[in-house]
């Protein structure tokens, strides 16, 4: 008879084996409560534009060290606060962490990505975002990106929250710019006056090229593109001082 207790006891104690290792799963290895072991940061970045690193995304994360993230719990760390305070940073474009079940936790970052620097005589620079957006110059890295200088990048930044027609059209003429790896790579400055009249100036030639009013941006941009494609190959660089792409349906060339 106490033999066939014993039997009819060791299915209740396995039972009782398998609640508890059950029961040290659902409690100690989820991911909320494993310490983390690692932060695992990744930082999309466009055109070699290295505004932030890894450990600078680690700074914002922490507040600067005041909160402890390896060997903190998963779950007492906020993931949405992590976030934001990854977005503070003004290069930021966007940010997500997420808990992995190793005790990890993974972070993706995304810089805004650059079309522009306004050069500024007086007073300091300002970066143009793929948003339109402006942004201050960073001191610890400088983006090989568009110059923009005249009299109208300073108005740029100085009236940037006034009704200005022209800087719209401006900045679709260097978005467009920027979006045409052809023109991205070529066109180094513009030149832009008081009015709005802009001048351009190559990476490869010393020619000008007087674009203009921003305005007719498309047609001026395909003539200018046929100017690379069918004058140069046929008259080679150098020969020309000016472009001339004001007039409709022509290129002067002198």
């Amino acid at each position: 008879m106490k033999g066939r207790v014993k039997l009819k006891m060791v299915p209740k104690i396995i039972l009782s084996v398998v609640m508890l290792v059950l029961g040290y799963i659902l409690v100690y290895a989820r991911p909320v409560n494993r310490p983390i072991n690692e932060v695992d940061i990744f930082i999309h970045r466009n055109y070699d534009q290295f505004f932030l690193d890894e450990e600078e995304v680690r700074k914002l994360m922490s507040d600067k060290g005041r909160t402890q993230l390896e060997g903190a719990l998963s779950g007492d760390l906020e993931l949405k606060l992590l976030e934001d305070r990854i977005k503070e940073h003004a290069f930021v474009k966007s940010s997500v962490v997420s808990r992995n079940m190793d005790g990890s936790i993974f972070v993706e970052v995304e810089q805004k990505e650059l079309m522009a620097r306004l050069i500024r005589e007086s007073a300091k620079d300002a970066y143009v975002s793929e948003d339109k957006e402006l942004l201050g110059v960073s001191d610890v890295f400088t983006a090989r990106v568009l110059l923009v200088r005249g009299d109208f990048a300073d108005r740029m930044i100085i009236q940037q929250h006034d009704t200005l027609p022209e800087r719209d059209s401006l900045l679709y003429l260097i978005e467009s710019i920027h979006q045409n790896p052809f023109l991205r790579a070529q066109i180094a400055e513009l030149n832009v006056d008081q009015g709005g009249s802009v001048v351009m100036h190559p990476q490869v030639g010393r020619e000008k090229i007087i674009f203009g009013a921003a305005t007719d941006i498309d047609e001026k941009l395909r003539k200018l593109k046929a100017y690379y494609d069918y004058v140069i190959p046929a008259k080679g660089w150098g020969i020309y001082d000016q472009i001339n792409l004001k007039y409709k349906d022509q290129i002067i060339c002198e």
